[in-house]
């Protein structure tokens, strides 16, 4: 069985949705996303019809018992684990590539293996969209807050880095262990991962708007968008920062 050239891991809870957009575009883009595999991981207190149809569309499932808090670290060094890709990332349910973004993406971060390709994405208030739509609602779409002046000062001048739909090098981010599980909840998990990677493949970052996501609509969600753990992150992540500038 040839390997795949890219991985997309996706953690999942209850975004039924966001579920049915992906998988809509993944059926639609078919004959161009034949050497990406998706991981679909289930994170919940027992399995629901998801696994229906993500295993319908080709891909693969596996379920990750956790009725607490979600734990989005752990399930992604699961999926990292089980990915056969040359190329993994970490794909959020609720992304759909906006053109051709994400086979340009594909190719860019193949061509280039020292550099860790990222892109941008639009937000838009639909929960839902079809393979059709998502260029028009695009154009109707918002900048997101990561593109503000504070976010993008501490970008250029402080070394935060950030981007969505990193491409790593699947050996090179197993040797740094993948994603921290200490990020419990929302925030900073992906900057962390980020700058380990960085720092560890001596390798350039790129942020291209070549590569640009439509991000859909979602209320803040319990057990995972909470305050708590959005600072309790925030500070794990500025302590690490610290400590490895020693």
């Amino acid at each position: 069985m040839t390997s795949p050239s890219l991985t997309l891991v996706i953690p999942y809870r209850k975004r039924r949705n966001h579920l049915e957009s992906l998988i809509a575009w993944w059926n639609a883009n078919s004959a161009l996303t034949e050497d990406i595999e998706i991981i679909m991981l289930e994170v919940d207190a027992h399995p629901t019809s998801a696994r229906e149809l993500v295993l319908e569309a080709g891909c693969r499932y596996e379920f990750i018992e956790c009725a607490g808090v979600f734990h989005k670290s752990y399930a992604l060094n699961l999926g990292l684990a089980k990915a056969r890709g040359k190329l993994v990332t970490p794909f959020d349910v609720d992304l759909l590539p906006i053109d051709n973004s994400l086979q340009r993406h594909q190719q860019a971060a193949l061509n280039s293996p020292n550099v860790l390709m990222t892109g941008y994405r639009l937000l838009t208030r639909r929960t839902r969209v079809g393979p059709a739509e998502i260029r028009s609602v695009a154009e109707k779409a918002r900048v997101s807050s990561e593109d503000g002046k504070s976010a993008l000062r501490k970008h250029l001048l402080f070394g935060e880095r950030f981007g969505h739909v990193p491409m790593f090098q699947r050996t090179t981010l197993e040797s740094i262990g993948g994603w921290d599980e200490k990020f419990l909840g929302w925030g900073s998990d992906d900057q962390d991962v980020i700058e380990r990677y960085l720092k560890a493949s001596d390798s350039v970052f790129i942020r291209s708007p070549d590569f640009a996501y439509l991000h859909l609509f979602h209320r803040q969600a319990p057990l995972w968008n909470e305050k708590r753990f959005v600072d309790d992150n925030r500070r794990r992540y500025y302590e690490l920062r610290t400590a490895a500038a020693r």
